[in-house]
């Protein structure tokens, strides 16, 4: 896991798949450390979602549901090579862990 307090900043997952279909997106980060304390994360974390051609979308308010898969929702992507996931820090304590992409149909 590693984070960004850096207005701009930004990390990116490619979705490097040859089949198209619809994919339920989901992203994990952290906000807990050791002896259980608690770190402030961004209210308004900002993913991106690039499929088909659009940017879609999704804030998240990262001080709930830390150390759990969260749904960004279901997407539609054509395997051209430039889909993935890109999450935008704002200022705030952004946590940037992992995405995992589940084939919906």
């Amino acid at each position: 896991s590693i984070y960004s307090t850096s207005l701009g900043d930004s990390a990116t997952w490619s979705f490097a798949n040859t089949t198209s279909g619809s994919y339920e997106i989901f992203v994990w980060y952290t906000a807990s450390l050791p002896q259980g304390r608690r770190i402030r994360r961004n209210s308004e974390a900002r993913y991106f979602i690039h499929h088909q051609g659009i940017k879609s979308l999704r804030v998240i308010d990262q001080n709930t549901r830390s150390g759990q898969w969260v749904s960004l929702g279901k997407f539609d992507f054509d395997a051209l090579g430039d889909e993935g996931v890109t999450l935008q820090a704002t200022g705030q304590s952004t946590s940037a862990d992992a995405v995992r992409f589940i084939r919906s149909n």
